[in-house]
């Protein structure tokens, strides 16, 4: 069973969307293709106060924005890691939420 690592904060990002689906996330001076994805889920809360929230997630399966380790070789495949990301739809603004392990 996967378990969701939160950064805290999320990490902000720029997000490029094909047809309406991320294909492309820059975030942490890393730029990446979006190899698979699953998605949108969208969520909000506290509509009734003034810390309302609402947001649209993404699983999203890249190479690596911080790889585990550095690779001598350019023949070595490169590793992916599976992200949560999301767009804050109050602010209009892309964060990566997290890492899956």
């Amino acid at each position: 069973m996967a378990a969701l690592r939160i950064y805290r904060p999320p990490l902000p990002a720029s997000v490029e969307l094909n047809g309406g689906k991320p294909s492309n996330i820059s975030c942490d001076g890393a730029s990446r293709k979006v190899l698979a994805l699953a998605g949108p889920w969208r969520t909000k809360g506290d509509w009734w106060s003034e810390t309302a929230w609402a947001r649209e997630e993404w699983d999203v399966l890249l190479k690596a924005l911080r790889p585990k380790y550095q690779s001598g070789s350019d023949d070595e495949e490169e590793e992916t890691t599976l992200y949560r990301i999301y767009r804050d739809l109050r602010l209009r603004r892309w964060f990566v939420e997290g890492v899956y392990d």
